[in-house]
């Protein structure tokens, strides 16, 4: 979440593509990233928006960051706003699967009807052990639960979302996940305040 306030794709300092529209309309929006060999394509609620092409390779990681990025050890871009339901699948989603996730999650933040098939995380953050330094479940039988980070404060979870303050940070398991040159990411999230002069990451991998 840039500080023009679009959705960007961020590959360690290069910019691959912004969502279109500025989101500062308080309201939840889904974001895809889907990798397809060579080719990055981004979505903002349903419709993509950017594609990128790079020379190839595989995305790798052995750790997800939630609500906060990762760069050169060090974190940066807390989010401020609610997440909810950040899903990882192993394989490149088509245009209407990533329009079908979006419009199952539309109605609910709870509970929505996603394809399973390839699902190898699934963070539904109303789904939570209810503490306050709380583990959000994932479903996908993989057990790659998030969990709140040594040395950060962790977000505030209730029953349908976890939100993020601005200085919270969960983490879970990548391991087996990422070396893919087919990858799909996707996250629900509600920005409560603009990013200042550091984009806000809701979701990065190292």
């Amino acid at each position: 979440y840039d500080v023009d306030q679009t959705l960007r794709i961020l590959h360690e300092t290069i910019v691959w593509g912004s969502a279109g529209p500025v989101v500062k309309d308080n309201k939840w929006h889904f974001g895809a990233l889907v990798r397809s060999g060579s080719t990055t394509s981004l979505y903002l609620d349903g419709g993509a928006t950017a594609v990128s092409t790079s020379s190839g390779g595989t995305v790798q990681g052995t750790e997800n960051f939630i609500g906060a990025g990762r760069y050169s050890n060090a974190t940066v871009g807390y989010f401020n706003g609610p997440i909810d339901d950040v899903r990882i699948y192993n394989y490149a989603l088509s245009a209407q699967e990533v329009s079908n996730l979006y419009n199952a999650a539309k109605t609910s933040y709870v509970n929505a009807t996603v394809r399973r098939t390839g699902l190898v995380l699934d963070l539904n953050f109303g789904n939570n052990d209810g503490t306050s330094a709380p583990t959000v479940w994932d479903t996908s039988g993989y057990n790659r639960h998030a969990t709140s980070t040594s040395g950060a404060t962790s977000p505030t979870c209730g029953q349908k979302f976890c939100d993020f303050d601005g200085g919270d940070l969960m983490t879970a398991s990548s391991t087996s996940v990422f070396n893919s040159s087919n990858i799909s990411i996707a996250v629900k999230f509600y920005p409560t305040a603009a990013p200042g002069a550091t984009a806000q990451y809701l979701f990065s991998t190292t």
